[in-house]
Parts: C-alpha cells; structure tokens; sequence
C-alpha cells in the first residue's frame, strides 16, 4: 500500500475536570497556567497521565465552546454606550511622595464599534460617575460629531 493509514493510537491521558476549571476561572487571580498546574499535581498523584499545556488549554476551549450560549444582537452606530466601573482599582504612585493612592477605572464602550473610553478616578462616588459620563460625551461627540446616544449600565 503507497499510503497506509496510521494506526489509531488509544489516549491513555487523563482528561481535566471542566466543571471545576470552568468554576475556578471565574474566581480573581486564578488563570488556566495555575489551573494546569493543579492538574498535573492530580495527574502525578492519580498515576494518570497529563495533557501538555496547549492541549489542556485547547480541550478547555473547546468545552467552552460547546457550552457557549449566543446570539446575534443588531445595533447601528452610535446609538448606545455600555458603561461601568471595571474590576479592582488600579494604583497610581505619586513619584514625587511615593504615596500610592487607589484609582477606579470607569469604561464605556460603543457597542457597534466597540470603541473604548477609559477614565480614572479618585471613588466611584456620584459624582464621578457623573463626570465620568460628561467627559465621554465630549469626547463622543469631538468624534463622531453628535450622536444621540442611549446608556446600557
């Protein structure tokens, strides 16, 4: 035979819990490095044998995949903005001082074009939050010329 067909080789590899990485994924600071970590330490201690990392991360793709839920959400340009305070605050360091205070960081987005505004601030007091809004629709409307636009908290 010119081309024989390859032998299938049975995987004696030991597959990861997915309902566990999934859960953990969703906790701050834990990423898919750490998780594999773990799973080699299960591994070693089971007697099983582990996915390499890029394996491990590819069947957690693609357990993520079969589980996503989606849809298709039609939107025009312009026509809102989805905003809120992102995550845990961020540091800015006085360099004069070496005084370290706390700076939440407030986003908007453009939902059709996915165009980011960034903004940081001392609280996420109202009045800030306020602020925050005023400065992104200038800067809105300095680009893209008035815009009527609807907020999505």
């Amino acid at each position: 035979m010119l081309f024989p067909k390859a032998p299938k080789v049975s995987s004696t590899k030991q597959m990861p819990d997915f309902d566990y990485i999934r859960k953990e994924l969703l906790r701050n600071g834990v990423n898919k490095k750490l998780l594999w970590t773990e799973y080699l330490e299960t591994c070693r201690q089971s007697g099983g044998e582990p996915l390499m990392y890029s394996q491990f991360c590819y069947y957690i793709q693609q357990d993520e995949q079969r589980r996503r839920a989606t849809m298709h959400i039609s939107r025009k340009p312009g026509e809102q903005i989805e905003v809120d305070w992102a995550g845990d605050p961020a540091y800015i360091m006085d360099p004069d001082t070496g005084e370290i205070t706390e700076a939440h960081v407030f986003v908007g987005v453009l939902s059709y074009s996915q165009y980011p505004y960034v903004e940081a601030f001392i609280s996420e007091q109202q009045a800030p939050w306020i602020t925050a809004h005023i400065h992104m629709c200038q800067m809105a409307t300095l680009k893209y010329q008035q815009l009527s636009i609807s907020h999505l908290p």
